[in-house]
């Protein structure tokens, strides 16, 4: 994989070399040098081209100077030259009357380069493209795939070190993309109830004081259940889940056990979980390429996530392992969560392999409302800790991984250990779907997605 860099021109090799030659990338069927973000950059001049100018068959295919800027039209333009009715489609902004919430910073709008810090990590682009290519070609991470909706339109579609329709492990996002959506319908199904207690449904659940708690706790993570635990040193992963203790019910704290067990209760009412997923959810929706490992990976290109098993310890949980990691070839397909894998890959907090594309799918079926209801998509004031919805999370201050522009209102969406993420914005009709797998390097690589995110969402915002 190679990238090709010319001053600010950043033109991605999108495929692997499949004995042809690297093929040139291509955004939304536009070749690299005549790309445009559909609907926020509509129609624009590529700098160092006079106006309506043809490109120089002879010479640079990108037809950029170094330093030169973007000049937007306001509008597309028809053959003949005429405006066409429609509006120059944007980035929707809040009205007048709502001033941004505190900790979205806006008095950036003006600057050229979108710029993210995060310790030693630096990412600087001026497009959403640059940012993204710029991280590639440092090799943190390895691959980058992205898209974005605005007003139900997929204006955004780029991939670097992969194809478009490339397929990535999407850790966490598996929480909002299958576990939430499939609870979610069998909640219209009239299957199961929020308020009901999960022992309910998964009797091994009410152990060691855990008979009350509800699936709506479990998915606001107050339960009690602790964050994480290896517990496939131990062989049984379910049997670790259910012999838990609740540390302090009530307070918001982060768990994938929680996850584990709503997995499990799915699977208990419905007899497999992928398939609940699948036939309830997914293909009613009309949405493909995403699923948990399985025949529809054969022939796709998948990206892999980590060279050990089990995968090393994330930073902090080194003192929890008691087995050393074994060097292991690359296994695309393999599931880098090691609670997941050891399930066989289907699980309720890990697990789903997805396209950018198929991820912002089912960030637009949440935010129109296609699946699930506003009760997910809220906030309760009186909870105590960091603010969450219902399986979903909720972007906090400039420094969030959503950026300083976006999410300023109603926003929600989830993160993924590989480097994933989901964040859609209700006040702007935004989706934003960006996956990596910046685990590929090592566990330990996190100053680069860190930085990474939020300058990507911020450029993006700057290019409306």
């Amino acid at each position: 994989m190679q990238q090709a860099l010319h001053g600010d021109a950043v033109r991605p090799l999108l495929e692997p070399d499949d004995g042809a030659g690297p093929r040139a990338g291509r955004l939304l069927g536009l070749p690299a040098g005549e790309r445009r973000l559909a609907g926020l950059l509509p129609d624009h001049d590529l700098p160092g081209r006079a106006r309506g100018a043809a490109a120089d068959p002879g010479g640079d295919p990108r037809g950029r100077r170094r330093g030169a800027r973007l000049r937007l039209r306001r509008g597309p333009v028809d053959r003949s030259g005429g405006r066409l009715p429609r509006p120059r489609a944007r980035l929707p902004r809040q009205g007048a009357a709502a001033p941004p919430p505190r900790g979205c910073d806006r008095r950036d709008r003006s600057a050229r380069r979108a710029v993210a810090r995060w310790g030693g990590a630096l990412v600087v682009g001026v497009t959403p493209d640059e940012v993204l290519a710029r991280a590639v070609e440092r090799g943190d991470p390895p691959a980058a795939s992205a898209c974005a909706f605005v007003g139900g339109a997929c204006v955004y579609e780029a991939a670097f070190g992969a194809a478009p329709d490339s397929v990535f492990d999407v850790a966490s996002v598996t929480k909002v993309v299958a576990t939430t959506s499939v609870i979610a319908a069998l909640v219209a199904e009239g299957a199961l109830g929020l308020d009901e207690p999960v022992a309910t449904h998964l009797p091994a659940f009410a152990r060691h004081g855990k008979d009350r708690v509800t699936i709506r706790e479990l998915l606001g993570h107050r339960s009690g259940l602790p964050a994480w635990a290896p517990l496939f040193l131990a062989g049984d992963v379910m049997e670790g889940v259910f012999d838990a203790k609740l540390e302090r019910p009530g307070r918001r704290v982060y768990s994938d056990l929680g996850f584990l067990a709503l997995g499990a209760m799915v699977e208990a009412i419905t007899g497999d979980l992928a398939k609940a997923c699948r036939t309830r959810v997914w293909e009613p929706l009309g949405i493909a390429d995403l699923g948990y490992a399985g025949p529809w990976l054969e022939g796709r290109h998948v990206l892999p996530t980590g060279t050990t098993l089990p995968r090393e310890p994330a930073p902090g949980q080194e003192s929890l392992y008691t087995v050393p990691p074994q060097p292991r070839a690359p296994d695309p397909g393999q599931v880098d969560d090691d609670n997941a894998f050891a399930l066989g890959g289907v699980a309720g907090h890990a697990g789903v392999f997805a396209t950018a594309r198929a991820v912002a799918e089912m960030g637009e079926a949440w935010r129109t409302g296609a699946i699930g209801s506003a009760e997910f998509l809220s906030i309760d004031p009186a909870d105590e800790g960091p603010p969450r919805g219902l399986g979903f999370d909720v972007p906090t201050g400039p420094r969030s991984s959503f950026g300083a522009l976006l999410g300023c209102g109603r926003a929600f969406g989830h993160l993924g250990f590989t480097g994933c993420s989901l964040w859609i914005d209700l006040d702007r009709a935004v989706t934003v779907a960006l996956l990596t797998n910046r685990t590929f390097p090592g566990r330990h690589h996190v100053e680069g997605i860190r930085a990474l995110r939020p300058a990507f969402h911020d450029a993006l915002a700057r290019a409306s």
